[in-house]
């Protein structure tokens, strides 16, 4: 009976790690640019992008197909990740993905 206790709760713990660490994942990709922020830069996306390039901390414009969004990219140290994870609904995405770079104040120690 001790032993059926303790498999539950180590697969319920196990589960809460695995929803923590997902929600924290979230918080690595950075955050829609408060209103009125100005972009350092406009990315436009063609058909036949597959992927795009900013640096850590940057904010910058998606521009596709008529749609866009403007996000900041700070990013926590992950490297790359889908631009369906952060793009709105209504943008097409695809399956381009984000490269993120340190900054050049971060190499240059700055």
């Amino acid at each position: 009976m001790k032993t059926r206790k303790l498999i539950q709760s180590l697969a319920a713990g196990a589960i809460a790690v695995t929803f923590a660490s997902g929600a924290f994942a979230m918080m690595d990709l950075g955050t829609q640019a408060q209103q009125g922020a100005t972009a350092d830069r406009v990315i436009k996306l063609d058909t036949g992008s597959k992927y795009l390039t900013v640096y850590h901390g940057e904010i910058a414009t998606i521009v596709s197909g008529g749609k866009a969004f403007t996000w900041r990219f700070d990013t926590l140290g992950t490297p790359s990740f889908g631009l369906a994870e952060i793009a709105p609904r209504d943008f097409n995405a695809g399956a381009v993905r984000v490269y993120v770079h340190p900054s050049p104040n971060e190499l240059s120690g700055g």
